[in-house]
């Protein structure tokens, strides 16, 4: 029982062994892999990131694989841009291996390392350079200062942006040409502007100008009249309208002219209301005249008749007297 117990015991020792062992290498290579992050010198500008080892990569890593890698390297002379993946990847071989002393060939990597770096940086160096020679030519290509218009505008705008994007100002040695063209394209934007200002109050003044004198305005001058007070707003400067107030009197005169119109309308219009009689049903009859006649006969007839009776009873008197 003790002899069975002892063979399960060994052979489970046995299976379980390889799957500690490859545990504890991952572990100590994910180690390694975080020593060479903190450890590789930032200053070379030289990125692991994109390194294509793994774990296997290096389980079995020697210092001969090490040495190989380095080797494989193009001479310091030939290096190029190009190499620097390979150059990562053999820094980060060594790292990895963790024993210099071993690598025997390591100052090729280190001056592969700084030609890399050097590389990098003229590289930066050049674009930076590139940078600054288009802003530069940007500005020679600006007209001359006193040949300056605003059609220039634009390109003036694009090598003021020129510059901005090189962000080296010390090296701009044309930059104040382009200073003064920004200050020239502003001083004729304001005498554009000032331009225009005085025509809108030109306007005004010679529409207000045009005007009859006030005396021999009529209502035929009222939109002329309007069309003065228009000019007037749209210049918006009403000390610079210098005939102002000839437009304000014209503006009283119509006011006046409309008023008295009115009036005369009102009372025209209450004549001709009192001069109109009520239409109603009795005006509409037409006159009879025949009742009218025998109306008019009996009242003669009725007079005529009272007076005989009074002329025959007076002279029945008289003779009775008699």
């Amino acid at each position: 029982m003790k002899k069975n117990f002892l063979t399960i015991f060994l052979v489970t020792t046995l299976a379980i062994q390889p799957i500690a062992w490859n545990s504890a290498s991952a572990s100590v290579s994910k180690f390694k892999f975080q020593k060479l992050n903190s450890t590789l010198d930032l200053d070379r500008k030289i990125s692991i990131e994109d390194t294509d080892l793994t774990d296997e990569s290096y389980a079995d890593l020697t210092s001969e694989k090490v040495i190989a890698v380095i080797e494989a390297l193009p001479e310091v002379d030939d290096i190029t841009l190009k190499d620097e993946k390979a150059v990562v990847k053999a820094r980060k071989l060594v790292i990895i291996f963790n024993d210099d002393s071993a690598i025997t060939n390591l100052n090729k990597l280190v001056d592969a390392e700084n030609k890399i770096a050097q590389l990098k940086e003229d590289k930066a160096n050049e674009l930076q350079k590139n940078k600054e020679l288009a802003a530069i030519k940007a500005i020679d290509n600006l007209p001359e200062i006193d040949a300056l218009t605003l059609e220039d505008e634009k390109a003036v705008i694009k090598a003021r942006k020129l510059v901005s994007i090189a962000n080296n100002d010390a090296a701009i040695t044309n930059l104040n040409k382009l200073l003064e063209a920004e200050n020239r394209i502003t001083q004729l934007k304001e005498d554009t502007t000032d331009k225009a200002q005085k025509n809108k109050e030109l306007a005004a003044i010679n529409s207000i100008e045009s005007l009859p004198e006030i005396d021999a305005l009529t209502l035929e001058d009222e939109k002329a009249v309007i069309n003065a007070r228009e000019l007037v707003s749209i210049a918006n400067n009403d000390s610079a309208i210098t005939n102002l107030n000839k437009l304000i009197a014209a503006e009283g005169k119509i006011a006046e002219l409309k008023a008295n119109k009115d009036a005369i309308r009102d009372d025209k219009d209450n004549c001709n209301d009192r001069s109109e009689k009520p239409k109603g049903p009795e005006n509409n009859r037409k006159p009879n005249n025949n009742r009218n006649n025998s109306r008019g006969e009996n009242r003669n007839n009725g007079r005529g008749g009272d007076k005989g009776h009074r002329n025959m009873g007076q002279s029945a008197n008289r003779g009775g007297r008699r």
